[in-house]
């Protein structure tokens, strides 16, 4: 397994999920190696076999000069409450189970005692608590004029697990009218010359303790080391300079990428799969084996309404219905064990192009215990 390491040289607008990063990766194979590579690309992908399958993209932060990765959580239904406790500490966890439904990610240390069943939601829960009676400590002693300020936790194992925050900036722009050298007026629904103010959003990730701390993007690849090394790698120098999702023009979705060897500590022996991408099943016998387990696996579904970009500009694509990521399953039959699913044809254009959709889970072993 590869882990590929997306340093931000500018924030995002489109998010880069496996469907949108398998599909500029494809246009990167396209422009870099010809047409006749992507057939054969893409004819591996209908065959059911290939050359590689990628995650989607999730945050990372530096710490320590090491960095750390973090996976979706799927601990995030609080436990039933016990009833032989007291009313006060009962009403506590009910408040924090709310805040537990928030935390979205898991840090790869918790995330891998998860997949081997060793990390429930009462481990998370009690360490919620704990940083709760802080700060309630922390605000007593404040009343009283003992310290100043707001609490911030001082806990470095808390410190080290908290992932990077997502923040959406949103810049407000003029049109300009190069003719002229201003800005441009049109007339407005009454007629009347007007500027045209335009704003354009972007998403960057940041700790929350410390702005300075370097943080960014991954997503994981599984496949054949010789494509990573002779296709995904020169792809993604190519794309280092052609940015990734929309408003590349405008300075938007560059990065630069550096490839590891990565290892996540799966469970020697499971009884489910996580998914870490946008995920298609193969065909009606695995969407059967997903509805005939009785056991709790929660899971999401989104349904994907976009557009896509041909050689003769943009059109719409087909919406289609996809297992989001962070879903867990029973053990699916078919393919090789780190991945299911297919490639979704999507639709075929007016010249005869036909149009993709990436549908391969990338899926991880888990012992999953929810009855």
């Amino acid at each position: 397994m590869k882990i590929v390491w997306m340093l931000p040289r500018s924030g995002y607008v489109t998010e880069p999920r496996s469907v949108t990063l398998w599909g500029t990766i494809c246009w990167g194979i396209r422009y870099l190696l010809g047409n006749d590579e992507l057939a054969a690309f893409l004819k591996k992908h209908e065959d059911d076999a290939p050359d590689f399958v990628i995650s989607s993209a999730f945050p990372f932060k530096k710490w320590g000069g090491k960095r750390l990765p973090f996976f979706p959580n799927l601990l995030r239904f609080a436990p039933e409450a016990d009833q032989n406790e007291d009313v006060a500490e009962a009403l506590i966890k009910y408040h924090l189970g709310k805040k537990l439904s928030k935390i979205e990610w898991l840090s790869q240390p918790d995330f891998e005692k998860m997949l081997r069943g060793e990390l429930t939601e009462h481990d998370l829960l009690a360490t919620l608590l704990d940083e709760f009676e802080k700060k309630k400590e922390h605000k007593e002693l404040r009343k009283r004029r003992q310290v100043r300020g707001d609490y911030r936790t001082k806990n470095p194992e808390v410190l080290q697990n908290t992932p990077p925050k997502r923040h959406d900036h949103s810049m407000t722009h003029n049109t300009i009218d190069r003719l002229r050298g201003g800005t441009l007026n049109l007339r407005n629904a009454e007629g009347e010359p007007s500027g045209q103010l335009f704003h354009a959003e972007d998403t960057w990730w940041a700790d929350e303790y410390d702005e300075q701390t370097e943080t960014g993007l991954f997503f994981l690849v599984e496949g054949s080391d010789e494509k990573i090394r002779d296709v995904l790698a020169p792809v993604l120098r190519f794309l280092e300079h052609w940015g990734i999702g929309a408003d590349r023009t405008a300075g938007k979705g560059f990065f630069k990428f550096e490839i590891e060897d990565f290892q996540i500590a799966e469970p020697a022996e499971s009884n489910a799969l996580v998914n870490l991408s946008l995920f298609i099943p193969k065909d009606s016998d695995q969407l059967a084996e997903i509805d005939g387990d009785t056991r709790f696996l929660p899971y999401r579904l989104e349904n994907r309404e976009c557009k896509g970009w041909s050689a003769t500009g943009g059109f719409e694509k087909t919406p289609a219905l996809f297992f989001a990521e962070g879903s867990v399953f029973p053990k699916l039959k078919g393919g090789p064990e780190r991945w299911r699913g297919r490639v979704l044809e999507n639709r075929t254009l007016p010249d005869g192009q036909k149009v993709y959709d990436n549908g391969f889970g990338f899926m991880l072993n888990l012992n999953w215990n929810k009855s």
